[in-house]
């Protein structure tokens, strides 16, 4: 992976690209930010891949549910910037964790960050992904 291209973006404005890359799913993706006007100083086309890896992941887990739901929130909260990816699918069984699709990817982008990425699953309950990202703020010389 190439180093990341740091900047500061908004992060209401990538949930709302990314909401236009799934609009036959609208009624089962919820966004949510708080506050509204956060920030994320990272590099916003690999943070923008995590999440859509993490979705698809969400979106087929969920084919099965008679209720899907797939929740997707970013608040700031002790010196961190947490993104989470929260649905009520199929859940992942613990043999397979370190299998997900993608998720050796998304690792190694949270790495070049800096941050983390966690996983909280249970079989027929559905699944949550957090990514941790460090408030870093850009030195001006």
């Amino acid at each position: 992976l190439p180093l990341p291209t740091l900047r500061n973006f908004s992060v209401s404005a990538l949930f709302d690209d990314i909401r236009l890359l799934f609009p036959e799913k609208s009624d089962i993706l919820f966004f949510h930010v708080k506050p509204e006007d956060l920030n994320l100083y990272a590099d916003r086309i690999m943070v923008e891949q995590v999440l859509i890896n993490l979705l698809k992941n969400a979106i087929e887990a969920c084919e099965e549910s008679l209720s899907p739901q797939i929740v997707v929130e970013a608040v700031q909260k002790a010196g961190m910037v947490i993104i989470s990816v929260i649905d009520n699918g199929s859940g992942i069984v613990p043999e397979a964790i370190d299998k997900v699709f993608g998720l050796s990817v998304c690792r190694q982008i949270m790495n070049r960050h800096g941050g983390s990425i966690s996983l909280d699953s249970q079989v027929e309950k559905g699944s949550s992904f957090v990514l941790r990202f460090p408030i870093v703020t850009k030195r001006i010389l």
